[in-house]
């Protein structure tokens, strides 16, 4: 015979694996947001860096501006907007702004 106990436990066990099935597919679509957020970020980043510099990021004055902006964007918002990722979020831009035409 089953006890109380063992009933309670049963559907304590249920209603856990229930719930934790919730919060897993809640993480995995908040990550996936987040992720698709990101990029989008990344490459609106990328798009205003070349609009503003056009092809001057190579030269001189285009370095200069970007050696100022992550300087700036780094101070403000922490990490991820360094030098090398700028000219990263550039690129990126470039080349899906090809694609799509």
């Amino acid at each position: 015979m089953i006890g109380f106990k063992t009933i309670a436990l049963i559907q304590s066990n249920k209603l856990f694996e229930g719930i934790d099935v919730l919060i897993r597919n809640a993480r995995n679509k908040v990550s996936v947001y987040l992720n698709s957020e990101s990029t989008l970020l990344y490459w609106s980043i990328g798009a205003c860096i070349n609009s503003e510099l056009r092809q001057d990021i190579r030269l001189e004055y285009g370095a200069r501006i970007l050696a100022t902006l992550w300087q700036q964007l780094t101070q403000k918002h922490s990490k991820g907007f360094s030098y090398s990722a700028l000219t990263r979020m550039s690129k990126v831009a470039v080349v899906f702004n090809k694609e799509t035409q």
